[in-house]
């Protein structure tokens, strides 16, 4: 009796995904490692701040302070 596919290449094919799984994982965290080094604090910060002055902005316009955007309240 033959088998429909065959066990070895299938183990082979197999084991060659893993393979190729792992070395991208590798690859993955290297990469991980060298932006780790190369992040700017300072620009991080500066972004954190725009983005919660643009919240604030947005939710002093939709309290009703601008009268414009009172009919948005409702949403």
């Amino acid at each position: 009796m033959k088998g429909k596919y065959n066990e070895a290449a299938a183990f082979a094919r197999q084991d060659a995904s893993m393979d190729s799984s792992i070395s991208n994982l590798t690859q993955q965290a290297s990469d991980y490692e060298a932006d780790k080094d190369n992040f700017d604090r300072a620009a991080f910060d500066q972004l954190k701040r725009d983005l919660s002055e643009r919240k604030k902005l947005k939710e002093d316009m939709l309290t009703g302070t601008i009268a414009r955007f009172k009919p948005y309240l409702r949403l």
